[in-house]
């Protein structure tokens, strides 16, 4: 996340830019250029005011420098914003997107799942920008220099966290994925989804400026969130947040009409979004599932690690009743229904919907299954062998007591 001071500077730069005070944009760079640990994100401002003041050769040098620069040091949104810029200024320029593909794809040596990227706080920023006072021109030049200036710049990849989703591609399919991908940001404030809504896009956030509007409050969205999964594959749903779009914001885009044109080319690129989606609800289930609730995060990762992932289609029976229950069950997303059979009726006694836990029963009370459960809308589960359970009940009591009273309730219901 970006300072408070940084990000003081930058809105300052920014209005500077809007107002077309380019001669007070360069000064605020300039003034601060030494002050930042990793100064990029001003190069690129300065790459910025040049292509605006028509010096388009010099600002893509830079941004090549900075996009570069971006993509060894794990800041991948903003090498692919930089990326993006340099193709408004030049269509043909491509040579920065192969460099990003080479580094992110799936099977590139430098994708490490535990790398955080910390950035260093600046000890002081001088928001006057007074000095240096020099013609505009002098300071175009001045200020092309400094962020030519290879010093401080990152030469070679060192290892770097993955792209949310990209970095699931091959290199070949990343960098048609680049290539149309859009970058856009935003100079007013705008809705971008709805809760409910079924979004068919992709959108990345390259700063920390979305907002995520939930039903357990509001939140800045990190750079490099991948928002939209909800609405692919056959268990589909709507969005769970709304987002909007602040001044300033910027995003990355992957549009419907991208991803058809994408999945025409790769056969396996959905095969990939669904998996992503499948570890995605994953892990927003470890979160909040109060199965999980006595354990801290290493024991919960620990746990989901024993069960396994499955996708079950709509009409396939899971668990049969007067038959033992195969194991535990954790709902991801589509629904099951309950059911009970005798001589002459056939009863559905509930549904299940995501979060909802099933199969406890037969484990708990080592019996023939009550009810049946039916597979009522196509989704994703997680399964924990019959033969795994008793192992992990006794190894994590409160997981024990959750399904333990879980099982109580239902054989009550199903008294009742």
């Amino acid at each position: 996340m970006e300072s408070s001071k940084l990000r003081k500077l930058k809105l300052e730069i920014s209005v500077a830019q809007r107002n077309s005070n380019d001669s007070r944009a360069l000064r605020l760079i300039l003034s601060n250029l030494s002050k930042l640990e990793d100064n990029a994100v001003l190069r690129e401002r300065v790459a910025i005011t040049l292509a605006q003041l028509g010096e388009k050769r010099s600002a893509l040098e830079i941004l090549d420098i900075v996009g570069r620069h971006y993509t060894n040091m794990g800041r991948a949104m903003r090498a692919i914003s930089a990326a993006k810029q340099m193709r408004l200024l030049n269509p043909n320029t491509d040579a920065l997107l192969d460099s990003i593909a080479a580094v992110y794809n799936i099977r590139s040596p430098f994708i490490d799942e535990n790398v955080k990227v910390n950035l260093a706080e600046p000890l002081l920023i001088d928001l006057a920008g007074r000095e240096p006072s020099l013609p505009i021109r002098e300071l175009m030049a001045l200020a092309a220099e400094h962020a030519k200036d290879l010093q401080g710049m990152a030469v070679g990849p060192q290892k770097v966290p993955p792209i949310p989703f990209l970095s699931l591609l091959p290199e070949n399919a990343l960098l048609k994925v680049l290539g149309l991908l859009e970058y856009s940001v935003f100079d007013k404030k705008e809705s971008l989804l709805k809760r409910g809504d079924t979004q068919k896009e992709l959108i990345w956030t390259v700063n920390d400026r979305l907002i995520a509007k939930s039903r357990e409050g509001n939140y800045s969205l990190p750079p490099s969130c991948l928002i939209g999964l909800n609405s692919f594959g056959d268990s589909s749903r709507g969005s769970e947040i709304d987002l909007v779009a602040p001044v300033g914001s910027e995003i990355l885009r992957l549009t419907a009409n991208a991803i058809e044109e994408l999945q025409a080319l790769f056969p396996d690129f959905e095969n990939r979004l669904s998996t992503l989606r499948r570890h995605s609800m994953t892990e927003r289930l470890l979160r909040r599932h109060p199965i999980f609730g006595g354990l801290n995060d290493k024991m919960r990762v620990s746990v989901i690690e024993t069960f396994t992932g499955m996708r079950v289609s709509e009409g396939e029976s899971i668990i049969e009743q007067n038959h033992p229950s195969p194991g535990l069950f954790i709902v991801l997303d589509g629904e099951i229904d309950i059911v009970r059979e005798n001589a002459s009726t056939t009863v559905v006694v509930s549904t299940l919907i995501s979060g909802d836990v099933f199969g406890e029963v037969g484990l708990i009370t080592n019996q023939p299954a009550h009810a049946g459960c039916v597979m009522a809308k196509t989704g994703h589960l997680l399964h924990l062998p019959r033969a795994d359970f008793s192992a992990l009940v006794a190894r994590y009591p409160s997981v024990a007591e959750y399904t333990a009273n879980l099982a109580e309730t239902r054989l009550n219901d199903f008294s009742s």
